[in-house]
């Protein structure tokens, strides 16, 4: 029954009740039961039709992800790498050392970093945004390709968020490192390794006499936020045709900044449960 390429399908009929099938396997049933030698039958069942896997009623979420963790991951992508690289160079100068590609990975579902930006950070490094060379491939988007603004032959992310002289990137950043408390020590020079690896910032270079401060750190990962924020507002003007003021912009950035700000506040503090109530 494996190795019909059919469905097959089972109906009960009652036995001896003038069905021609069940009559026909009745008799050749009694023909075989009296042979004096039996049938030498084959029931070895063929490779390709042996059942694999696990049945469902039996599998757990325990098996099923030592399962995946068994099969073997598909090979790092060569633009992947070099984006790795880059980050590991941006990050040497703040933390300790380069941090390992591991905690790149991990870091960038860091907590401090709300879900959204998690896969915009994810995607960046993955360089699966569509950008570039992206819309190339699409008829009738070729014009894509190209900055919008500054009119750059092929867009890259890189080019969106730091090097557009035209855009709003350059007024947010700048307005982002006049924000910047200079108790913490000086602004970093942010590159795009530094938004992409902002998860794993430890900010221990700045403040070297002192004990790291992870509240510095934090704060510093609104980098994630600034970045993403600039991708948004290229993406409306690009797809929606949505153009932004430098006062739109700035009011943006200053809104989504406040806003984590106040949850951290409202976090830190601890409330009176009478109060409250």
């Amino acid at each position: 029954m494996r190795c019909r390429s059919a469905p097959t399908r089972f109906r009960w009929v009652k036995g001896h009740n003038a069905n021609r099938g069940n009559e026909c396997a009745d008799a050749l049933a009694a023909e075989g039961a009296a042979k004096p030698i039996l049938d030498d039958i084959n029931i070895t069942i063929p490779l390709l039709s042996e059942p694999g896997g696990m049945k469902l009623n039996k599998l757990t979420q325990a098996s099923a992800y030592k399962l995946i963790c068994s099969l073997n991951s598909p090979p790092e992508s060569h633009q992947a790498k070099i984006l790795l690289d880059r980050t590991q160079s941006a990050l040497e100068s703040l933390n300790d050392g380069p941090p390992q590609d591991e905690n790149i990975w991990r870091n960038v579902r860091h907590p401090d970093i709300r879900r959204p930006v998690r896969t915009f950070l994810l995607r960046a490094l993955h360089s699966s945004l569509k950008i570039g060379e992206f819309w190339e491939r699409i008829p009738n988007y070729e014009q894509r390709a190209q900055c919008s603004v500054c009119n750059e032959a092929t867009e890259s992310l890189e080019h969106i968020l730091l090097e557009c002289p035209w855009g709003h990137a350059n007024l947010i950043w700048t307005n982002a490192k006049s924000s910047w408390p200079a108790c913490f020590g000086a602004w970093p020079v942010v590159h795009l390794g530094t938004i992409l690896g902002c998860g794993s910032l430890s900010l221990l270079a700045l403040n070297p006499n002192s004990h790291p401060n992870p509240g510095h750190s934090r704060i510093l990962r609104l980098l994630s936020e600034t970045a993403h924020l600039i991708w948004v507002l290229h993406c409306k003007r690009v797809i929606q045709g949505t153009n932004h003021s430098a006062t739109a912009a700035i009011n943006h950035w200053t809104n989504k900044i406040n806003h984590h700000l106040t949850l951290d506040r409202f976090i830190a503090t601890k409330w009176n449960q009478k109060l409250v109530t």
